[in-house]
């Protein structure tokens, strides 16, 4: 259908004067008028969000600039800016996504900040210079305007530039008419043919010699002298430049066919029916021949200051997110000020509040809710959205295609609000008005009054154009935010105290997932702490595995449900005694490879696993109605290394996988604040909060200064096997568990957040401990209970209660959920357990080489590796296993053990051997686990590293067995006979046994060395009588009543073994290591 263009007859009168004429057509449904947009105008609205700054001589000056004040022409000398850095006030505009940028480049001083060269005539006929620029100032040779220009396109900002044609004081004009009765010192005198010569010829250099302009700003509109030239100028030198003032409300006439309007006001409030058509200053006129969309410019310090004040206090960062939502949610552009300071510089506090506001931005309104499970369908003017499964919303975000005008007179937003017991989206439910309203224009964002959760939403619209208005990419619907500002977390723009502690899912039956995070709940946590282990994820470079407890976005939403919020610590490095620090083995083998580096093989591998995870995870992130607030990156670098250049790509990598609020941990001293923190990334401590806050305050960047987070509160600390090591718990001791509550109670009492390490610990599953290392390898034992206020089997303690009643004093009343009970645990009389077969009597086909290899080599993870020699000729001497005993070697001569080397000891045991020809030698090798924390953390290959030697003989030709015991043989044939000299090799013992109650329990094995136990095919973990750890958790989510297997393969087998047995409490304490060097 073709549009009719022209000029009603009505509005003849109000253009019959100017060149400049509104288009627009007639609506073929009611005949109205509808004002039709130029492209320069759409792509304007497009960039929704810009800054205007101001930075000129009132920057230097006690008051705002020379407004009011028309005698004051202030000294040159003053304008002195030694650190003048555009590209920082663009880098701090990017941060905000501002998509434009205007430059006040004259204010009212009458002070230029470029050097201008226009020469005029005074009032005594002499000819001058205009000679009040930065050229006469300290800092002559310089050009702000030029700077500017040049960073606004580095950063893809469109440059813009303000002048003021209403007020000079410098040339003693104000309204646009010079005063001609009085002069001040430093005044010129001249006449108002003279001034409307000097603004022309100042105007034709801004526009002429900077290039093209995506604004131009009139503060104050322009004289009637003024507006043919103008009009002229614009047609000329920046046809395509949107112009703020650009018309007269007054008269209706315009400067240019790209104006737009003031919306009235300068508090950054749009009216809420604000339309894009109309020369008003307020909310527009629907029924107008003129497209003049309106933009709302806010100061964001208070007192509406414009320029830089000094020690001037900033508006909160709630304010300025309603600020976003009142104005670019109303169909407004919003034009942010952005006043460098006296130096130069955008000062840092400032910087960070443009930064919150922009995070907000991204975080709220990065993606759509649901986006990858959500079908749009949008036809004219009704658009529908269905969400693959019922959705939680607050607000919704509809647009206009206004490329033939503003159409749409009304809409109305309507939900299929479903119950919260609802699974699926197939219930036929009736439709809920949601939200409703007249104009949308670029942008409407509605915020409902609560959340709802819905499966479908309709937007109906009335119309009197007859075009498609929304669009499958306009119509969007989104949940939660999660920022902060100096001193609070901001959940959807209003305080939260994190109120957390730490509890890892892969450390957890899944099946008992909802008991626990209930119990979180219970204790009054609002936030659970949640490492992600990527070797567990990843087991292989190209498989990925998400099931059963590697299955977090289960978890998350689990978590959710019970009413707790989420912030994610995925590494790639974690720590967390788990081994490798969660790096899967595999990395090893990448040539190059240097973890926890800048090196490009760990980038592209770490990216890999971020993304992966971040497809996982998406729906439950905060942006996604989903309980994910924010994500840690690294862990506690600081400690560790200098490599910025790392943590900033990791940094990267986050923000485009997950697009949330992101902070650093580290601790709480100077040297681990500086190495770990990322400027603009919120920085964080653990340890004590007193000292860790006050380290934070003082050593930070204060572009990563904000709300105070104890990220990682120790209770007591981690279990490591010795002999000499013993179980840390504060249940039963009232002194520490006082301490404990002081320390926290003082945390939430000051504003900040904590999250206790560990809440509930759990369990290193079948190989997932890690090791410290001092001297020696420390390795960490399988239970993590950690002395939690939630034991390892999930039960309640004295040090949780306390906790209990000290948070419930901080939280409204009626708020923590019902104590819950403790479960019973279950005992099971002694097991019959019987040998099976002998570990060297089910090896698996050997890969044979000169020279042993490590255990990744081979393409084993976790485990154990046989290295077998047969003895050629003669060889005696002592034992040297390649470059360094690696973690725990079991050595044999023809199947009967020799000795042990164990790196647990400073100087470990030395195995003198003398073999003979046809001698077998075996080394066995255990991954006791990967060092988790620590310099030596890049070089973890596991098994033999080098040759191996006897004495000066280097043993070549080598069979090597991957034994990973995932899963541990099945095939048993034959009884091995055990010796009793303690010399046998591994065997593997299996048994049956019933219950007559399924439940938890705890496995002791009496008199049994070291080993490892399965139940039902679940690898419980590792056993050694050094302790501190005697028994095992054994879950009774992993028994049955009837026909339990047991597996036990037992290292170190003797005659003289003991009972196993289900106990009902655990069992700490130490033994002497038997082979101890």
């Amino acid at each position: 259908m073709k549009y009719s263009l022209g000029i009603v007859s009505a509005y003849t009168a109000i253009f019959a004067s100017a060149t400049i004429t509104p288009k627009y057509r007639l609506s073929p449904i009611d005949g109205s008028v509808i004002a039709l947009p130029t492209q320069a105008q759409l792509d304007f609205q497009d960039r929704e969000m810009g800054v205007i700054i101001h930075f000129e001589m009132g920057t230097y000056l006690d008051i705002d600039g020379c407004n009011n004040v028309p005698s004051l022409v202030p000294n040159l000398t003053l304008f002195d800016p030694v650190l003048l850095n555009t590209d920082q006030w663009m880098d701090t505009a990017a941060s905000l996504g501002a998509k434009y940028a205007t430059l006040v480049a004259k204010h009212n001083c009458g002070f230029t900040t470029w050097p201008s060269k226009v020469t005029f005539q005074t009032r005594d006929n002499t000819t001058i210079s205009y000679n009040y620029t930065i050229a006469q100032s300290p800092v002559a040779g310089d050009d702000v305007v030029k700077s500017f220009m040049a960073s606004a396109r580095k950063y893809d900002i469109g440059p813009g530039l303000y002048y003021s044609t209403v007020v000079n004081n410098f040339l003693n004009v104000q309204n646009s008419a010079v005063i001609s009765t009085s002069w001040a010192v430093g005044q010129v005198r001249i006449s108002n043919d003279t001034y409307n010569e000097i603004v022309d010829a100042q105007l034709t250099e801004l526009w002429t010699k900077y290039g093209n302009l995506t604004e131009i700003w009139f503060d104050g509109g322009y004289s009637a002298t003024q507006k043919t030239n103008l009009e002229n100028m614009l047609a000329e030198y920046q046809p395509d430049a949107s112009i703020f003032n650009g018309c007269d409300v007054t008269t209706g006439q315009c400067l240019t066919n790209n104006p737009v309007r003031w919306i009235g006001v300068e508090t950054g409030e749009a009216p809420l029916e604000n339309w894009s058509t109309g020369i008003t200053n307020d909310g527009g006129n629907s029924t107008s021949p003129v497209f003049c969309p309106a933009e709302c410019d806010t100061t964001v310090q208070t007192q509406d200051r414009w320029f830089y004040g000094v020690n001037q206090p900033l508006r909160s960062i709630e304010e300025l997110v309603e600020v976003y939502h009142r104005t670019v949610g109303r169909n407004c552009l919003l034009e942010l000020d952005l006043p460098p300071d006296r130096s130069g510089l955008i000062y840092a506090t400032q910087a960070a509040r443009y930064k919150q506001l922009g995070d907000f931005i991204k975080s709220c309104y990065g993606s759509p809710v649901n986006a990858k499970n959500t079908q749009t369908t949008c036809d004219g003017g009704t658009c529908t959205l269905k969400f693959g499964y019922p959705t939680s919303i607050d607000r919704i975000v509809l647009m206009e295609d206004q490329t033939n005008g503003q159409v749409i007179r009304s809409y109305e937003v309507w939900g299929k609000v479903v119950d919260d017991g609802v699974t699926d989206g197939t219930l036929d439910v009736p439709w809920t008005l949601l939200s409703n309203g007249t104009s949308i224009g670029h942008k409407k964002i509605d915020l409902f009054q609560k959340v709802v959760t819905v499966t479908e939403v309709l937007v109906n619209t009335t119309l009197t154009g007859e075009t498609t208005l929304l669009t499958a990419s306009s119509a969007w619907a989104h949940s939660s935010s999660f920022t902060y500002n100096e001193t609070n977390f901001l959940l959807n723009a209003k305080p939260y105290q994190i109120i957390g502690g730490q509890m890892d899912p892969q450390r957890i039956p899944y099946q008992y997932w909802a008991d626990r995070l209930y119990k979180a709940r219970a204790m009054g946590l609002n936030t659970i702490f949640s490492y992600i282990f990527w070797d567990q994820l990843q087991p292989t470079p190209t498989t990925w595995d998400f099931s059963g407890r590697n299955n977090v976005a289960e978890y998350f939403r689990l978590a959710q449900e019970a009413g707790l919020h989420v912030v994610l610590r995925a590494g790639p490095y974690v720590c967390g005694e788990h081994e490798w620090g969660g790096f899967p083995a595999w990395l090893n083998e990448i040539p190059g490879m240097v973890v926890r580096s800048s090196n490009k093989a760990f980038l592209a591998a770490s990216k890999k696993y971020l993304s992966r995870l971040a497809e996982e995870l998406r729906p439950m992130l905060i942006t996604n109605g989903g309980p994910i607030i924010m994500a840690q990156i690294e862990n506690e670098y600081g400690s560790y290394g200098t490599d910025h250049t790392y943590t900033q790509s990791l940094a990267e990598i986050f923000k485009e996988a997950f697009g949330i609020t992101l902070y650093t941990n580290d601790g709480g001293v100077e040297e681990d604040i500086v190495g770990g923190q990322l400027p603009g990334i919120l920085a964080e401590t653990d340890g004590s909060p007193e000292a860790g806050f006050a380290a934070r305050n003082q050593y930070a960047f204060a572009s990563s200064l904000g709300p105070q987070l104890d990220g990682e509160y120790y209770i007591t600390w981690l279990g490591l096997w010795a002999s000499n090591s013993t179980y840390d718990t504060d249940v039963g001791d009232a002194s520490a568990i006082t301490t404990v509550v002081s320390d926290l109670s003082w945390t939430l009492a000051n504003g900040s957040s904590f999250s206790i390490y560990m809440f509930h610990g759990g369990t290193n599953w079948g190989f997932q401990n890690g090791a410290d290392w001092s001297n020696s390898l420390t390795p960490v034992i399988t239970s993590y209970d950690y002395g939690a206020p939630l034991t390892e089997s999930g039960s309640i303690t004295d040090v949780y209660l306390a906790l209990r009643n000290m948070i419930s004093s901080f939280v409204p009343k009626g708020t923590i959920p019902a104590l819950p009970a403790n479960s019973t645990a279950i005992s099971v009389p002694p097991i019959q357990v019987s040998p099976a077969v002998a570990l060297f009597d089910v090896l698996p086909k050997p890969f044979s080489a000169p020279r042993p290899t490590n255990m990744e080599n081979l393409g084993q993870a976790h485990g154990f590796t046989l290295y077998r020699y047969r003895i050629k000729s003669a060889v005696s001497g002592i034992l040297q296993p390649g470059d360094q005993p690696r973690d725990r070697l079991l050595i044999y001569v023809n199947q009967k053990r020799v000795g042990v080397i164990d790196s647990i000891y400073v100087v470990p045991h030395k195995v003198k051997l003398d073999l003979k020809p046809g001698d077998v030698l075996d080394i066995l090798v255990e991954n006791m686990g990967r060092v988790n924390y620590g310099p030596r953390i890049p070089d973890q290959k596991k098994g033999i590293v080098g040759d191996v030697m006897v004495g000066n003989t280097t043993l070549i030709g080598w069979n090597m067995y991957t034994l990973p015991m995932d899963p541990p043989p099945r095939a048993f044939a034959g009884r091995p006979t055990i010796s009793t000299d303690s010399t046998s090799e591994p065997v593997f013992y299996q048994g049956t046994f019933d219950v007559s109650t399924v439940g938890d329990t705890f496995l002791e094995l009496q008199g049994w060395t070291k080993g490892v136990v399965w139940v039902n095919g679940v690898n419980l973990g590792r056993y050694w009588t050094v302790g501190p750890q005697q028994t095992l958790y054994l879950p009774g989510c992993y028994l049955k009543e009837k026909d339990n297997k047991i597996l036990i393969l037992a290292l170190e087998p003797t005659a003289s073994q003991g009972v196993i047995q289900g106990i009902t409490s655990r069992n700490w304490g130490n033994n002497p290591d038997p082979d101890a060097p």
